[in-house]
């Protein structure tokens, strides 16, 4: 197969077009446009025989091909003489209400009725359709899905629909711009740009009092540009009125649509019903197949059966290693065993699907991942358990040097000093980590429960705890180190004294530059490992994620300035104090290694700082592309 044009065809005038031969589709196709065709010609139904032929002018309409044919109907492809316009005419020996129905509704996405008439002489009803070059979704589906998994994107889709298409479409710059849009997209956003217009167009129906019965892939028609029409509302019905005729595609039905197909007279089916249909719909268009048990059968038994497999609700989507839980979420919803459990309306639907299809957008928006970010975005749980500790050895190092050549104590003291390490540590380390630990473990369940495709009840309240794990460690590190630099000459001073005021204050920049250091760093990295990877998987309900994410991140901006802050301040801070408090004369062994010490500090600040500057670049450009605000 050549490779299709990823363009449409140019514009051809009406009278360009010439008259092909007839093609019919097979009897279960819809009663609608079918741009794909059989090789052959199948035998005509017998109410079909009396039809007019290609080439027949039926009162104002020049036919010029067969488009398709239904169990009851067939679709010419026309010219409307008196306006010199293709349209679709839909010829049929029953007079139905699709006429009356689809005259209720105008909407961009929905197959527009121009005009309604009958050939007396013949016994046949005309309605005259908006034409839509093109072919169904259902066509395209059967090439798309032929695709590797991966190859399943906007661009595939759109040479899928180039390939199924036999019809030129007009030039339309504003479709064309929607279209390169399509080409852009990846396999979920394709699935939540078709579904959003979809729902968009039965949120108008519904609205209108205007149930469609009949969502399905052959009911939906795609122009050359991609752009879905819900077509055949020949099944529907007004809601306010109550009707005994039910119809509908069984793979398709919600389980109380099965049961008013199976036992007339029950409850009426309302608008709940379509957006079962949808849900099915869509979840065969990302799949590549049904979500339940399906069956043409339409035995009692097979259709009690078929309910009672869906009242269970939709399987989960977890399996498809593409699939975000934002958009099982949707799709579990809309599938819901009753329609209580679904969404109230359509237009709750069309917001959901934008939601997701933006955050998609964003996600992919996001900052190229650095090496640490793409460590962390690996393994972001390893990243806590080798990464977060990191600036904590460091301050641990700084201490013992800085202790080791600074501090002057005498014989008893230096009995006492290795104790009271010990026990000071013994305490701090295990109360603190445990604390930080517990947080860090519920973040972890549920960010574990998100990777396996399912949506926690309480995903947004422990989304929001994962903001907090940089204030808690920065607290926790605070708490872990800074009272040191008191409690250690306290406690030096009541065991073994005198302690001197020189000592004292040694002790107290011992700490507190050890506990910047500690303190800084590690909620440095954590603050990067949980706006940019935390955060976003934890992201579910996506409509109108922009508002929830400005209220929930308007904190960080601050954070990042007291790292920067903190990061200028360590290495100026630490060796002006380093050089200001210390004995006056030292052993030569001593004095050397503080210079190192110092040098060592310096060089450690400036390395510091520079991951500092990285680390708020990355998470100030992430913050704004979640937040809609740019910087």
């Amino acid at each position: 197969m050549t490779q299709p044009d990823k363009t449409p065809p140019q514009a051809t005038r009406p009278e360009q077009t010439q008259q092909t031969a007839a093609h019919n589709t097979t009897a279960s196709s819809p009663p609608f446009v079918q741009a794909l065709t059989q090789p052959h010609t199948p035998p005509v139904p017998w109410h079909l025989a009396r039809m007019p032929a290609v080439g027949e002018r039926l009162r104002d309409f020049e036919l010029l091909e067969i488009l398709g044919s239904g169990a009851f109907a067939r679709v010419y492809l026309a010219r409307q003489v008196s306006l010199n316009r293709l349209v679709a005419l839909k010829v049929t020996r029953i007079q139905g209400r699709e006429a009356q129905t689809l005259a209720r509704l105008e909407h961009p996405f929905i197959v527009a009725i121009h005009s309604e008439a009958t050939d007396p002489e013949r016994e046949l009803h005309l309605l005259c359709m908006q034409f839509v070059p093109g072919t169904t979704l259902e066509r395209v589906l059967k090439l798309w899905h032929t695709r590797p998994l991966e190859q399943r994107n906007g661009q595939t889709f759109l040479e899928c629909l180039d390939a199924c298409s036999r019809h030129e479409a007009p030039l339309d710059l504003a479709a064309l711009r929607e279209r390169e849009e399509l080409a852009g997209f990846d396999g979920v956003q394709t699935v939540c740009w078709l579904g959003a217009r979809l729902a968009e167009a039965l949120a108008h129906a519904h609205q209108c009092g205007v149930l469609h019965r009949d969502v399905k892939p052959a009911n939906v028609l795609l122009n050359r540009y991609g752009r879905p029409f819900l077509a055949d509302f020949n099944v529907s019905h007004r809601s306010e009125e109550r009707s005994d005729r039910i119809g509908g595609t069984l793979p398709y039905m919600a389980p109380e649509h099965l049961q008013a197909f199976a036992h007339p007279g029950g409850a009426p089916v309302d608008h709940r019903a379509d957006l079962f249909s949808l849900g099915v719909l869509l979840y065969q268009v990302f799949t590549g197949h049904l979500p339940f048990l399906s069956s043409n059968e339409k035995t009692r038994e097979m259709i009690d059966a078929l309910m009672t497999d869906r009242q269970a609700g939709a399987p989960p989507l977890s399996f498809h290693r593409a699939a975000p839980a934002s958009l099982e979420r949707i799709l579990a919803k809309c599938l819901a065993g009753t329609p209580e459990a679904r969404y109230a309306n359509a237009a709750e639907l069309a917001k959901d699907l934008t939601g997701c299809l933006e955050w998609r957008s964003v996600q992919k928006s996001l900052p190229a991942p650095r090496p640490l970010t793409r460590w962390a975005l690996q393994a972001p749980f390893g990243f806590v358990a080798l990464a977060i500790p990191m600036p904590h050895i460091l301050a641990t190092g700084v201490n013992i040097t800085y202790n080791a050549t600074r501090l002057e104590l005498s014989d008893e003291q230096l009995l006492w000093f290795p104790l009271l390490v010990l026990i000071y540590n013994s305490l701090a380390y295990p109360i603190l980590l445990g604390i930080f630990l517990r947080k860090v473990w519920l973040v972890y369940l549920c960010w574990r429960e998100v990777q396996r495709g399912h949506s926690p009840a309480n995903i947004i309240q422990r989304r929001r705890e994962t903001l907090q794990l940089p204030a808690w460690l920065a607290g926790l590190s605070a708490v872990g180190w800074l009272p040191g630099g008191f409690l250690f000459p306290l406690a030096l001073w009541l065991l073994a004294p005198p302690v001197q005021p020189l000592l004292a204050a040694q002790f107290l920049v011992s700490f507190t530059l050890s506990g910047l250091i500690a303190i800084t760093y590690s909620a440095g990295l954590m603050e990067l490992l949980v706006v940019r990877v935390l955060y976003p998987c934890l992201f579910v309900e996506t409509r109108e994620f922009h508002t929830t994410a400005r209220s929930e991140l308007r904190h960080v901006s601050g954070r990042l300035a007291m790292l920067q802050f903190f990061a200028v301040l360590i290495p100026i801070a630490g060796v002006t104090l380093m050089l200001s408090v210390g004995p006056e004369h030292s052993a030569a062994t001593h004095e050397q290694a503080f210079r190192l010490l110092v040098i060592a500090t310096l060089a450690a600040g400036m390395v510091g700082l520079g991951l500092a500057v990285y680390l708020a670049a990355e998470i100030r450009e992430t913050v704004g592309r979640l937040t809609g605000q740019p910087r």
